[in-house]
């Protein structure tokens, strides 16, 4: 595995990133004070001699939790949510949303007083959290 590390200190950044827990409600449970970002490359098959892919992983770290996500599908979600927003319909939304690299759709956070670790998935339609 290929991980280039850049750990970005800073909370008298410009802005801040939130945490969300996976609810419908967008609970914010804590604000990132810092930020690790890493390109993670990775292979598809065990037989591959190159790697297949690579995703910009961003690490959020704040007091009472981290999350883990893809930047790459943060962007793609974004842009999702734009054009429904503006009422495009999902061909157009789709079409869009391919300008952007896909990342995983995966998201770990860790909740420390808690002493537990959530991922959220999409999978098909469905928002999936264990």
């Amino acid at each position: 595995m290929n991980i280039t590390f850049l750990v970005r200190l800073g909370i008298n950044a410009a802005f801040f990133f939130f945490l969300f827990f996976p609810l419908p409600a967008q609970e914010v449970i804590d604000s990132a004070q810092y930020r690790a970002v890493y390109n993670f490359s990775y292979k598809t098959k065990p037989d591959q001699t190159e790697y297949a892919k690579t995703d910009l992983m961003y690490l959020d770290i704040g007091q009472k939790a981290t999350k883990f996500y893809s930047r790459y599908e943060q962007i793609r979600d974004s842009v999702m949510f734009d054009g429904l927003d503006r009422k495009l319909s999902i061909y157009e939304v789709n079409d869009n949303r391919r300008q952007y690299t896909k990342g995983s759709r995966k998201i770990y956070y860790h909740l420390f007083d808690e002493k537990r670790i959530i991922v959220s998935d999409m999978f098909t339609a469905r928002n999936y959290v264990y």
